[in-house]
């Protein structure tokens, strides 16, 4: 597995984490913990940071795993990135695109989106 940067984004906010050794299943998998956290807010509510924020505190399980990198500029050093996930709200569901990144070529065309619903069961 290789390293992975997830964009969270909302209308004001643009937060990146980077996640070291991460794939498809394992990104699926920590944002579905993300999410179904009891502390989650609604997606309605959705903020970036707060979003950011949660992703890590519920993800994390040893130093440097999961860092916090701002804001990802066209001039930073990605050159072990192999994933990105561009992750935003509707209202209704968050919204995840992965793409294969290339350090030399960006990022690929999105074969694929997901749309991850919050469902509340009490």
């Amino acid at each position: 597995m290789a390293e992975a940067i997830f964009i969270f984004q909302d209308d004001e906010t643009e937060m990146a984490v980077t996640v070291r050794d991460c794939d498809h299943v394992s990104a699926m998998s920590m944002l579905h913990k993300t999410l179904t956290s009891p502390i989650a807010t609604p997606l309605r509510d959705f903020d970036a940071l707060e979003f950011a924020s949660l992703f890590v505190s519920v993800n994390k399980k040893k130093p440097y795993d999961i860092l916090f990198c701002g804001a990802v500029e066209e001039d930073d050093d990605l050159s072990d990135v192999e994933q990105v996930y561009d992750c935003h709200s509707n209202g209704d569901s968050l919204v995840v695109t992965p793409m294969n990144y290339n350090n030399k070529q960006g990022c690929a065309e999105p074969e694929h989106l997901w749309a991850l619903k919050q469902i509340r069961l009490h």
